[in-house]
């Protein structure tokens, strides 16, 4: 490293004067970065007005397969229409109707409540979003 240097001496200068430029070129690079990630970020936990109460117009799958397991958890998988995305289940449905062309369901994937952490957000718990263009299967957990 430089500590300790003479920096009157000129190779210890130099020294010096290399490592600041390496280390404006690394900041540059890391600032860039950060900016392309704060955009991801936003990208896939979007904020979207009039999310509240949107998820009370969908049903769960099993209501159209079988209602007496409309409440038990199930999974669907098909064709995605946007890539995953994080929020509640608000977000989610008002993710949905947002793509009105292109969604003809999705699926919501809570996080699991920790002592340390609860992931929020509009409307309440947070998790994962897949949105889908087409459906394929069900089945019932």
């Amino acid at each position: 490293g430089l500590q300790g240097k003479d920096f009157s001496k000129s190779e210890d200068a130099r020294s010096a004067e290399a490592a600041i430029e390496d280390m404006e070129k690394a900041t540059t690079a890391a600032v860039a970065s950060s900016e392309g990630l704060e955009e991801l970020a936003q990208a896939s936990a979007p904020t979207l007005d009039g999310a509240e109460g949107a998820s009370k117009q969908y049903y769960p799958a099993m209501y159209f397969v079988d209602k007496e397991f409309k409440d038990v958890p199930s999974t669907c998988g098909g064709k995605a229409s946007e890539k995953p995305l994080i929020g509640t289940l608000d977000v989610c449905a008002r993710a949905c109707d947002n793509d009105i062309h292109e969604c003809v369901g999705f699926s919501f994937f809570p996080v699991a409540r920790t002592r340390s952490r609860q992931v929020q957000g509009q409307g309440g718990r947070g998790g994962m979003i897949h949105t889908f263009l087409q459906l394929a299967e069900d089945s019932a957990q």
